[in-house]
């Protein structure tokens, strides 16, 4: 919530093609800690389902988007017009690339070289002529061993704090957890970098009243711990099926707050 409070007192007020936004420029938030990823707080409430299906569906590797649309039916206005291809989808981008970042800090791990470029040349092209619903708002990812440990920079040349960003931070500190478990390393810090840090004006109001609560009551921010990735993969395809027994007892504790607040608006709503 810094980071919001940081674009309310010092954003700019611009135009963009989705509506009026509040931004800043080349901003950066790290984590020393990737198991304090997720933060609970009134009107932004994180949802561990569409979380979790958001992850399993990166590492399927796909740009069919027709799973994803079971728990976020809003991802229609970002496909193409089949009504299913994510052309900026990351798995294709990433997936394939995970083996050689394991093998070149294994071989080398002072190595500066650990990069996965997810933008490319057509995507510019596409940007330009807007040929493509959508291009990948993810630019890059950089690993690196120091201390023993495995740290991992996001860049993102657009960053939509409100929506994206609980859910952009979740789902890549599960990358870094992976590469983290191939080359029996424990994850460091996690640092995301923003080309375009904002919000949209049209959220301004829930955003308001958030900042207002936390001023009243702190926002939670709740740690996912998991003991290796099996525990990890086994939770995330438990919680996406809405069976089996969930390992992380923070996940548990998130899904049961999602759950209460999923009732709490109903009842607000009748």
């Amino acid at each position: 919530m810094e980071t919001i409070l940081h674009l309310k007192d010092n954003g700019r007020r611009i135009p963009s093609r989705n509506g009026e936004m509040v931004e800043v420029l080349d901003h950066q938030i790290v984590l020393p800690d990737i198991e304090y990823c997720v933060t609970m707080c009134e009107r932004r409430r994180f949802n561990p389902f569409y979380a979790c299906a958001e992850v399993s569906w990166y590492f399927e590797d796909t740009d069919d988007a027709t799973f994803l649309l079971r728990f976020a039916p809003s991802y229609k206005q970002y496909l193409e017009e089949d009504g299913k291809t994510a052309y900026w989808a990351y798995g294709p981008r990433f997936v394939k690339q995970l083996e050689h970042i394991v093998n070149l800090l294994y071989a080398d791990p002072w190595s500066r070289r650990a990069v996965i470029s997810l933008w490319n040349e057509a995507d510019l092209d596409h940007a330009t002529n807007e040929t493509k619903v959508d291009v990948p708002c993810v630019t890059q990812f950089q690993f690196f061993v120091r201390d023993q440990k495995l740290l991992m920079t996001t860049t993102q040349r657009s960053q939509d704090m409100w929506v994206g960003f609980p859910y952009d931070v979740f789902a890549f500190t599960c990358v870094q957890r992976v590469v983290a478990s191939r080359l029996n390393l424990k994850c460091g810090a996690y640092t995301h970098k923003m080309g375009s840090c904002h919000f949209y004006t049209k959220h301004e109001g829930k955003i308001d009243y958030s900042i207002r609560q936390i001023v009243q009551s702190g926002c939670e921010v709740m740690p996912v711990e998991w003991t290796n990735i099996a525990d990890m993969r086994n939770d995330i395809q438990h919680i996406i099926k809405g069976c089996g027994e969930v390992n992380s007892s923070c996940m548990k504790e998130i899904i049961r707050r999602h759950e209460e607040n999923e009732r709490i608006g109903k009842n607000d709503s009748n």
